[in-house]
């Protein structure tokens, strides 16, 4: 593979981590990049999942020690995020690829749809019921299958689950969505690897540069403060909208 386009996926690797560290969906950089370059779709879904491992083991590592990772939370959304991607993944590999890139299309109109939500939530935190665990729940184990399935912009969906039903703040879920999130790709990338579905050299290579990316974005996270964070999640959002539109 020429150096350029090796350089183009590490660069990119830095991007989506040092972001989506922050506000999820880091591999909405990673696999438009990789699709373009011809990868085909599974195998881009398999080599940004090994990306993402890279990404959650540096932003846990530099969340916790800022006391910003809410680990009962992290592990109840895990136990049924684990369960949904395991389907999920073995799912995918017998879906069309026309169709799965259909399917990222759709879920980036929703995301859209996901920005014009209250502008408070997010920003503190709220008391929590057993109906936020039992809603968690069910949407925890949805997910697990979603990321699984696609993944694309799956940390931002985990994030929305941490604000909206669990009542974090913006840090709070970026910092706890690492657990259920690196168990979870490391359940999608076991399937893979067994179904010899990952390019690993160029795997290795988004997982460093993601691992450095995070570590960047987790380190500054704080002075961004859950309001920079929210108007940065709008940013994506908007500028996914506008890939897809045009």
């Amino acid at each position: 593979m020429p150096f350029f386009e090796l350089l183009l996926i590490f660069l990119a690797g830095l991007a989506g981590g040092a972001f989506g560290t922050l506000v999820g969906g880091g591999n909405m950089i990673v696999m438009p990049l990789l699709l373009s370059l011809g990868f085909p779709v599974i195998e881009t879904i398999a080599i940004s999942r090994v990306g993402v491992l890279g990404l959650t083991i540096s932003g846990y590592y530099k969340f916790r020690k800022k006391g910003l990772v809410n680990h009962k939370i992290a592990f109840f959304i895990m136990i049924f995020a684990v369960i949904g991607s395991f389907i999920g993944t073995n799912f995918v590999l017998t879906v069309d690829d026309a169709l799965l890139e259909r399917l990222i299309g759709i879920i980036i109109l929703v995301m859209i749809v996901f920005t014009f939500m209250s502008k408070n939530i997010g920003m503190v935190t709220k008391k929590l019921g057993k109906k936020h665990f039992f809603i968690g729940s069910f949407l925890s184990l949805l997910l697990g299958f979603y990321i699984g399935f696609i993944g694309l912009a799956a940390g931002a969906f985990l994030i929305y689950l941490c604000i909206f039903v669990f009542g974090l703040t913006f840090l709070q879920s970026a910092a706890t969505i690492k657990i259920p999130g690196f168990v979870s790709s490391l359940v999608v990338v076991g399937i893979f690897w067994f179904n010899d579905m990952i390019i690993w050299d160029i795997a290795i290579i988004l997982f460093i540069s993601m691992f450095i990316g995070s570590y960047i974005g987790a380190h500054y996270s704080e002075r961004l403060g859950n309001v920079w964070l929210r108007r940065l999640f709008m940013v994506v959002v908007g500028i996914m909208a506008l890939r897809l539109l045009f």
